[in-house]
C-alpha cells in the first residue's frame, strides 16, 4: 500500500479506501464461482482504469509522473488478482469441504463390485492361463 500511495502521491489510507470500493466485501454461494471466474479478468482491467483515473485526479499532477502513475496501477491490480485468487480458494474449499460425502458411497460401491466380479471370475474357473 505505502508503494502505491507514494508513487501516486495520495494518502495511504485513502488508496486503501479506493482499492477496498472496487474489491467490494461480498461473500457469494457455490453457484457464484464458475460464472465470476470468467469475468474475473474484465472487472480487474476495468478496475485498473478507474483507478487510474481516480488516482490521477485526484493527486492533481502531483504524481512524480506517468511512469509512477502506471506502476502503482500495475502494482493495484497485482493487489486485486491475489485479493480475487483468495476469495477463488475460500469459495472452492467451501465447495469441496463435504466431496467426501459424495466420493465415499461411490468409491466403497466400485471397491464391492470389483471384488465381487474378481471372487465370481475365480469362483467360474476362468483364469489368465488355459
Amino acid at each position: 500500500m505505502a508503494r502505491i500511495a507514494g508513487s501516486v502521491g495520495l494518502d495511504e489510507r485513502r488508496v486503501e479506501s479506493d482499492l477496498e470500493q472496487v474489491l467490494g466485501h461480498a461473500r457469494r454461494g457455490a453457484g457464484w464461482i464458475l460464472p465470476h471466474l470468467l469475468f474475473d479478468d474484465l472487472a480487474r482491467w476495468r478496475a485498473g482504469r478507474a483507478l487510474r483515473r481516480r488516482w490521477s485526479a485526484a493527486s492533481g499532477g502531483a504524481a512524480a509522473s506517468r511512469a509512477d502513475l502506471a506502476a502503482a496501477v500495475r502494482l493495484a491490480r497485482r493487489e486485486l488478482a491475489l485479493v480475487q485468487q483468495s476469495r477463488m480458494l475460500e469459495a472452492t474449499q467451501r465447495v469441496f469441504r463435504y466431496w467426501h460425502v459424495a466420493h465415499l458411497p461411490v468409491a466403497v460401491t466400485a471397491l464391492v463390485a470389483v471384488l465381487a466380479h474378481v471372487t465370481i471370475a475365480v469362483a467360474l474357473g476362468v483364469t489368465w492361463f488355459w
